[in-house]
This record gives structure tokens, C-alpha cells and sequence, in this order.
């Protein structure tokens, strides 16, 4: 039987930790699991919330062409701009989900788009 249930069964149960300390454990998980979204999408997701690269790149803190190499999958942002980033794509993705084509597949983008 492994620790946690042996101590649990036990008597002596983990110790449970309040609600600020549980969410602050679960949001340091999920900022090192965080995928960050292909390149197509990451593309589409920024067209979807009307932002140019060069908003995206002042957000970030960082140059036009990082943000468009992190869209042709070039290079991704490295800590701790990666977990800012899959989380702003995260809820863009919710707001602004992909719509199936008539084949039933979400869209992407085929051909790169020159931005100014």
C-alpha cells in the first residue's frame, strides 16, 4: 500500500493544506505542464483576438520577429514568458475556439500572412 493511503488509513491522513495554499500548488503545476498550442494556432488565435505582432511583442517585451518566430514554430519563448504565453493562447482558446470546416477538422493556416 503507498504512503499516502498507509498514512491515511492510519490515522495520521496528509495534511490538508487551506484553499490559497491548494490553488497556489495547483497553478505552479499547471504552469510547468503547459503546452503551448501549434504554430498555426497560436497564429490563429492572435488574428482571432484582433492583435498585431507587434502588440503581442510590446506585451511580451520582446522584438516583432520573436513573436513571428514563435508563429512559424521557429523558436518558442523561453520561462518565464513560455508560461504567460501558453496561458494567454490557453484563454484566447477558449474565447475564441476553432470552428470545424465542413470535413469536420479545425482550420488552419496554409499560407503565412505578412503583417506590416
Amino acid at each position: 500500500m503507498g504512503s499516502f493511503m498507509g498514512s491515511f488509513l492510519s490515522g495520521g491522513g496528509p495534511v490538508v493544506p487551506d484553499r490559497e495554499e491548494l490553488f497556489h500548488r495547483v497553478d505552479a503545476v499547471l504552469e510547468q505542464s503547459e503546452e503551448l498550442p501549434p504554430p498555426d494556432e497560436r497564429r490563429r488565435l492572435r488574428k482571432a483576438a484582433k492583435m498585431t505582432q507587434q502588440a503581442l511583442a510590446d506585451l511580451f517585451g520582446v522584438r516583432r520577429e520573436s513573436v513571428r518566430a514563435w508563429e512559424s514554430g521557429v523558436s518558442e519563448p523561453r520561462s518565464p514568458k513560455r508560461e504567460a504565453y501558453a496561458r494567454l493562447l490557453a484563454g484566447w482558446g477558449t474565447k475564441y475556439p476553432a470552428v470545424p470546416d465542413a470535413s469536420g477538422t479545425a482550420p488552419t493556416a496554409t499560407t503565412p500572412v505578412e503583417e506590416p
